[in-house]
């Protein structure tokens, strides 16, 4: 049955549940048959006023028909007005015959209609529909003027609602945006808080008709209350209001995304800037290889005197190769997309290719042989140089569908003293060969210690592949081949090693072995065994472990969705730093990268400059390398030293591109406080900061 409501509106009474509270048994089944032949569905018949505070609270009826007058210490009213306080849910009064008194408490509790005894069916059906409809209708207008209290709440957007330019309302994220009180906002003209240059625009489209305000955003500049401009975009929307023309304007703060665009058009500056500064030395580092190249071409032909230069011409390269490595670094710190920071790994992957020294000095691929193996041990964190080992490979086992991993032993000590250069090159040319030839399966590159009489420590490392296997025929000569004619990939960016027959001529320099385990068909195990000892006791001069990271020394914020950041505090932050160096590549390497953790630096060409800067200006510390022309780091760090208290306090840390330990030793009697390689590493400066930070 279809019932029609007021202004014509339809109401279906069909699924609506009615609850009947009448404590006459015969009136009560009345009312329920005339319902039900309605339409309606009756959920509940009870007689007092607590059975109907106890239905109404559980089964959530649309309406409640309530007898004012009912047996029992609570009447209908008492009923309906704890009904309508805690569930909301409309009652109809039915009543043959009320005093004034009870009509007027009735009326308090804000009835939906009243019905009068006997019931008369227009009348019943009547109220009822119309109850059923004007509820309707409310829980229609909550939810739009929920949604609109919860957009003006929550959004992030700056909402105004204006009539006639005066604003009726604003968002939270508005009132906070400007900074104004709520009463300082509402009923004032909304122009007064848009910049100079857009109140015009602002006002042709607030004025606009309705059909001409523009679909797209409008670009404004507001102002706050500390004077601050804010750039917007600005979208309309034309609502009616009592008949009124209301405004719904819809900003979106577009000052975060530009201050982000302008850090992102900065750090690409950076970027550009560090990748000519990688190319000049790039071209000083290929320079210094062709000299290498003649020379060595000299010294096969028997020319006098072509051996120590190009030996000389090796070390020489040095420094510009540091600083290659140091700007590698810098530029994956500096947040790369993936694409640039492949390129980066590339640059540095390559850089392998023109090491001199002790990496690919006088002409080792060529001819082993002849190679002097100088060994030269140092401190080594083993974990962490097996794990950049695995990570140099992670991406060429990726391609080959091959696992890769690592596995230390919790005995290995974390810092041994051997020659890491000559380590690495050795497990470079095993794990590129296992990866070679295996096809499918895993390699496992494994690190354990023997330990023998007198506190003699061995290294054993192990790759084990599930590869091809060697034929027993060949594993007696598989040592005396070289790596030119037998490449671990004819890839040119993948790394590339350096032969067996060189390994096991490197790993006998060292006093070490390296043997074979293998079978066709079951791959293979390389077991290296190199002599070494474990790192001196007491405080090391090299850093060698990465810094752990730095507590924030302020409170965390808590953000709007709730969430909790702690604010990042730099190490350098009020530090003031010195940074002496007669190359202008590593000044502005190192310049960058203490910048980046917080440092003002100042910078010195030569010691004189640096001297002269410590005399004026009160450092915190200051990187002195140890190699400058004219006052080198030791005399200038002793010139330095003699001022007394005028340098009192101050921190200096040597810097080499080859710093071994006797060099460390000299720097700390010349009075410096500590000392770090060339290339400088992010870690290692970060940790040094908070070390001696006062």
């Amino acid at each position: 049955m279809l019932t029609i409501g007021p202004k014509g509106a339809a109401h279906q009474p069909a699924g609506k549940t009615i609850v009947i509270v009448e404590d006459e048994r015969i009136a009560a089944e009345d009312v329920r048959r005339r319902l039900e032949s309605w339409g309606y569905r009756v959920g509940a018949v009870v007689a007092s006023g607590e059975e109907a505070i106890h239905t109404a609270e559980t089964a959530r009826p649309d309406l409640m028909l309530m007898d004012i007058k009912l047996k029992g210490t609570m009447d209908g009213v008492e009923a309906a007005r704890r009904i309508r306080a805690r569930t909301n849910i409309p009652v109809i009064y039915a009543t043959a015959h009320a005093d004034p008194a009870t009509l007027q408490r009735a009326q308090v509790t804000e009835p939906f209609g009243l019905i009068n005894k006997p019931y008369d069916d227009d009348q019943m059906r009547s109220a009822i529909a119309m109850t059923l409809f004007k509820r309707s209708m409310e829980r229609q207008v909550n939810e739009v003027e929920d949604r609109y209290r919860r957009l003006m709440s929550h959004t992030s957007d700056l909402v105004f609602v204006v009539r006639e330019r005066k604003i009726l309302n604003a968002s939270a994220s508005a009132i906070s945006a400007l900074g104004y009180h709520p009463d300082e906002l509402l009923q004032n003209d909304i122009a007064q808080f848009v910049a100079p240059d857009s109140v015009n625009v602002l006002l042709s489209v607030l004025t606009a008709p309705a059909g001409a305000i523009p679909g797209n955003p409008v670009r404004l500049h507001v102002q706050n209350k500390a004077g601050g401009v804010l750039t917007v975009d600005m979208t309309v929307a034309n609502v009616r209001q009592n008949g009124d023309r209301v405004m719904m304007l819809f900003m979106k703060d577009l000052t975060a995304l530009r201050a982000a665009e302008e850090e992102n058009a900065r750090l690409a500056d950076e970027i550009f800037d560090a990748r000519a500064e990688a190319e000049e030395a790039l071209r000083v580092v290929r320079a210094k290889h062709r000299e290498l190249v003649v020379l060595r071409e000299k010294a096969q032909e028997g020319a006098p005197g072509t051996q120590e230069a190009r030996i000389d011409a090796a070390y020489s390269a040095r420094g510009p190769l540091a600083t290659v490595r140091g700007i590698t670094a810098l530029l994956l710190e500096s947040g790369l997309s993936d694409r640039q920071r492949r390129f980066v790994d590339d640059l540095r992957t390559a850089l392998q290719d023109l090491e001199p020294g002790e990496t690919h000095d006088e002409g080792a691929m060529e001819d082993p042989d002849d190679r002097p193996f100088v060994v030269r041990p140092r401190d080594t964190d083993v974990r962490e140089t097996v794990l950049s080992l695995v990570d140099r490979f992670a991406r060429i086992a990726r391609e080959r569908g091959l696992a890769l991993s690592m596995r230390v032993d919790t005995d290995v000590p974390p810092v041994l003293r051997l020659d890491a250069d000559r380590w690495t090159e050795i497990l470079t040319e095993l794990v590129g060969n296992a990866l070679r030839f295996t096809h499918q399966g895993e390699v496992i590159v494994s690190v354990h210690v023997e330990r023998g009489a007198n506190g003699a420590v061995v290294l054993r490392s192990d790759v084990t592949d599930t590869g091809e296997g060697i034929a027993p025929a060949r594993i007696p000569t598989l040592f005396q081949n070289g790596g030119t004619d037998d490449p671990v990939f004819l890839r040119t960016d993948s790394p590339r090693g350096v032969g067996l027959k060189f390994c096991k001529q490197v790993i006998e320099s060292m006093g070490g072995s390296i043997a074979v385990e293998s079978e066709p068909g079951r791959g293979s195990i390389f077991r290296c065994r190199i002599p070494c000892v474990a790192a001196t006791s007491g405080q090391s001069l090299r850093i060698v472990m990465p810094p752990a990271p730095i507590q924030a020394a302020e409170p965390a914020a808590v953000q709007a969705d709730g969430s909790v950041v702690a604010p990042i505090v730099l190490p350098g932050a009020g530090m003031r730093v010195l940074v002496a160096d007669d190359e202008e590549i590593n000044r502005a390497v190192a310049r960058r990268m203490l910048e980046s953790l917080g440092c003002t630096v100042d910078i010195a060409r030569d010691g004189f400059e640096a001297v002269e800067a410590v005399r004026a200006v009160q450092y915190d510390l200051t990187f002195l390398d140890v190699r400058m022309p004219g006052l080198d780091g030791f005399a200038t760090a002793a010139a330095i030293r003699a001022m007394g208290s005028a340098a009192y306090g101050l921190r200096i840390i040597a810097m080499s591109a080859d710093m071994q330990e006797s060099d460390q030793r000299r720097c700390i009697s010349a009075g410096m406080d500590d000392t770090i390689e060339k290339p400088l590493s992010l870690d290692i400066v970060h940790l040094l900061l908070t070390r001696w930070r006062r």
